[in-house]
């Protein structure tokens, strides 16, 4: 069995983008900005062994703003950087799309993914509630004022600010654990 570090996307590994109202991930190239901590912590969790996959919705690319070749392009990024893979939920209503936690599933079925020694780390409750459901540890980044409450019911086994901290967390309970 495999260990494995699941992650969301945007708002966990590259900045969202504030459009009036709503809070989006980015839907061309020159809006794409992965935090600057990605790129060593991604290094490090490799080295120490762990699958790390991205498990994102991508609702924008449903709605027609995000395109496919801009998503592809910002997905190659991320595995020149250490990513074996990912899977992107578009339709709002199917299996995969986040809380539901089908494309965790998915991949720890492809992956034979030991759930004891594996992560989720997202910045939403959504990102919470789909990796409880798949009965791995949580590690939430951040916070938004709009989700507060919904924190609250699906609270994650570790709040932090920075992938840094994620991955330094990691280190520690594998450290205690032998994760």
């Amino acid at each position: 069995m495999n260990k494995c570090v699941f992650f969301d996307k945007d708002g966990t590994l590259n900045s969202v983008i504030r459009r009036h109202n709503k809070i989006t991930g980015p839907w061309n190239m020159s809006e794409f900005s992965p935090f600057s901590d990605v790129k060593d912590s991604l290094s490090i969790l490799k080295n120490e062994g762990y699958y790390l996959l991205i498990v994102s919705n991508q609702p924008d690319y449903y709605d027609g703003y995000l395109r496919l070749n801009d998503l592809n392009a910002m997905d190659q990024w991320y595995r020149a950087h250490g990513i074996d893979d990912s899977f992107y939920a578009f339709d709002r209503y199917s299996k995969y799309y986040k809380p539901m936690n089908g494309m965790i599933e998915f991949f720890i079925q492809k992956y034979h993914i030991d759930r004891t020694k594996s992560f989720m780390v997202g910045d939403s409750w959504k990102d919470m509630a789909a990796g409880r459901d798949s009965s791995l540890h949580t590690i939430q980044i951040g916070i938004t004022a709009v989700e507060e409450n919904d924190m609250l019911k699906y609270k994650p086994n570790y709040q932090c600010n920075y992938l840094t901290e994620v991955t330094n967390y990691i280190l520690e309970r594998k450290e205690i654990h032998n994760v």
